[in-house]
């Protein structure tokens, strides 16, 4: 999602601002105009608080997934919401569906609880008309409590938007949960993604005519449909193999050589990290690329790789589905994983599943 910025944690999830936040303050700043101090402030207090309620409805997916052994990298907030970065989807249809629906319920209880209050503490109640695009979302006809009946509103409209049936909003989760059942998820994920390029489709035209806004949420749409299909038929068929035919035979490099042998090594563009043995040839660690870069950078060419080597490293066995090993190497950040069946027989890493993709698209791809 490009550069972000931790803020803080909360139940052990770090949230994070994306880089371009403060285009939604400016935003906020063009659409007031020279409005007084009391309209900044109203929007100012309105903008933190829908942002308190976008992580709430984060942490709704965040927590229902760890129920099911399925921890958050992060939460990043950005102009256009917010993402629980899941390490995994739930295995089971039915935990995607509560996880995909967790979000929403804590907007539909935030605007519950703010309902109540304003019927029970206000003169006018809910107070609330809808008017045309033209005019806005809505207009606020009471002159009480406005930022409260606007806050609610807007966590009315963030339920209904988030289960639209289509990706990446939560309702086309909750649909393809609900197709899974029957279907497979393959299947499924075809099935919601097409409905959700349909439906990217009328956003655009819609858009055309009357809110340019839509044309940019029917794209963002219409790429994260096809996205995720993508990556579900990857997945998909990446569980259908074994590691052992992703397997590279490289040569380890000795604990005593230098900085220098390394990026000589590196450098004839057959491998992009190294393992690194001692002299009984027993694996000590891994020497990653950007590693022997800034030991290069800092003149340490002859310096001895014990010094640089890491023990960031997990041993794999051939007999492991690749899908297994992807998801080590996403969310434990491996680079490079040896692989041993008795003996050390080679490597994984990146270019290697990458090359196994790359081929057997081409056969596909030749075999239409």
């Amino acid at each position: 999602m490009g550069k972000s910025f931790k803020i803080g944690t909360l139940f052990g999830i770090p949230i994070k601002i994306h880089w371009s936040f403060p285009l939604l303050i400016a935003l906020a700043i063009f659409y007031i105009g020279s409005g007084g101090v009391d309209i900044y402030l109203l929007w100012g207090g309105l903008i933190a608080a829908v942002f308190v309620c976008v992580i709430l409805h984060e942490l709704g997916h965040a927590l229902s997934a760890r129920r099911y052994g399925v921890n958050t990298i992060d939460i990043i907030l950005s102009p256009i919401g917010g993402v629980a970065r899941l390490t995994k989807l739930p295995t089971k249809p039915i935990q995607e569906f509560i996880v995909a629906a967790a979000g929403p319920m804590v907007n539909v209880v935030i605007a519950t609880v703010i309902a109540i209050c304003l019927l029970l503490f206000t003169e006018n109640g809910l107070g609330i008309s809808w008017a045309s695009m033209e005019e806005g979302l809505l207009i606020v006809t009471a002159p009480d409590a406005v930022f409260w009946r606007w806050l609610m509103t807007i966590n009315i409209i963030l339920v209904i938007f988030n289960l639209i049936p289509a990706f990446p909003m939560d309702g086309g989760r909750m649909f393809r949960s609900l197709l899974s059942i029957k279907l497979g998820r393959l299947k499924a994920t075809n099935y919601a993604a097409n409905l959700g390029k349909l439906m990217a489709i009328f956003f655009g035209i819609y858009g055309f005519f009357n809110n340019p806004v839509l044309i940019f949420i029917g794209v963002f749409v219409f790429v994260s449909a096809t996205s995720e299909y993508r990556m579900v038929r990857t997945n998909e068929f990446l569980a259908l193999h074994k590691v052992r035919e992703v397997v590279r035979q490289v040569v380890p490099i000795s604990i005593t050589a230098t900085i220098q042998e390394a990026a000589s090594r590196l450098m004839n563009g057959q491998e992009e990290h190294l393992i690194v043995v001692d002299e009984t040839l027993t694996i000590k660690g891994v020497l990653l690329n950007k590693t022997v870069i800034k030991a290069l950078a800092d003149k340490a060419n002859d310096k001895p790789l014990a010094e640089y080597v890491s023990q960031s490293y997990q041993p794999i066995h051939p007999d492991m589905n690749i899908k297994e090993v992807l998801y080590l190497m996403q969310n434990e950040g491996y680079m490079i994983l040896p692989v041993f069946e008795n003996e050390f027989l080679g490597i994984v890493d990146w270019r290697g599943i990458n090359e196994f993709l790359k081929f057997h698209n081409t056969l596909r791809e030749e075999s239409k």
